[in-house]
C-alpha cells in the first residue's frame, strides 16, 4: 500500500505478475470476438476485472515500498534512493 505524504489517502498499484487462469483467457476470447475496445484496444484489465466479479481474485500485499518510474521525475528519485546519491 502506498499513502501519499501529507495525505490519508492510500492507492494500491498492481506490479508483478498474473497467474492467469482459463477464466481471463474465456473473457479475452468473448471481448475480441465482441469487438470490445477500449481506447482502440482489446485490455488484459477488463478481462481481469470481469474475471473478479465472476470468480473472485487473490492478491498479495507487497510491504514495501512501490516507486513510479513513469515520470522522469520520480525515475531520478528512484535512481537517486538506489545510488545512494
Amino acid at each position: 500500500m502506498y499513502q501519499q505524504k501529507n495525505s490519508d489517502e492510500n492507492y494500491y498499484a498492481v506490479f508483478g505478475q498474473y497467474i492467469l487462469t482459463k477464466e481471463v483467457f474465456d473473457h479475452l476470447e468473448k471481448n475480441i470476438k465482441n469487438n470490445c475496445l477500449e481506447n482502440g484496444e482489446i485490455h488484459l484489465t477488463t478481462a481481469l476485472e470481469q474475471t473478479r466479479v465472476d470468480n473472485g481474485m487473490v492478491g498479495f500485499v507487497v510491504d514495501g515500498k512501490s516507486y513510479d518510474v513513469g515520470l522522469p521525475s520520480e525515475y531520478v528519485k528512484t535512481f537517486c534512493e538506489y545510488s545512494h546519491i
